[in-house]
């Protein structure tokens, strides 16, 4: 059964969920907002999350114009290892700046990305922590 607040559904059970859960959150003066993305997937070739979290660096870097990787650190999450990535990069609308946290459990991962367009605002970084500070994993 698969659950989403506006419906359920029975899936097949070689089903592999690769949602994506998009909210923006309007922090701060001037329309600005806070998106914040949840994606899944899989860590394959029995790569560690560090080098799954390493590999994504990478290919951001490649891709991103002016690509500054500001900090990367491990956290707990829920009582779970995650990496935090803090980078920014320039946009056609300007330089954006983006949190990401990756965790994962028994080979898949979940990414929270948070990005706004300069640099996280007092408001921003308020809703952000909010999230970040309430992420449990269902049991």
């Amino acid at each position: 059964m698969y659950v989403t607040d506006e419906v359920l559904f029975d899936l097949p059970s070689a089903a592999e969920d690769q949602s994506v859960n998009i909210f923006s959150i309007a922090c701060g003066k001037n329309d600005k907002k806070l998106n914040i993305v949840i994606t899944r997937d899989s860590i394959t070739n029995n790569k560690s999350l560090d080098e799954y979290v390493g590999a994504c660096v990478q290919q951001l870097s490649s891709g991103l114009l002016s690509f500054n990787l500001i900090g990367r650190r491990q956290v707990e999450l829920d009582g779970t290892q995650a990496v935090v990535v803090e980078f920014q990069w320039m946009a056609d609308s300007g330089m954006m700046y983006q949190r990401q946290i990756f965790s994962g459990r028994q080979q898949r991962v979940l990414v929270f990305t948070a990005t706004t367009l300069s640099h996280f605002s007092h408001e921003c970084e308020e809703a952000w922590k909010q999230v970040a500070n309430s992420i449990r994993w269902r049991r």
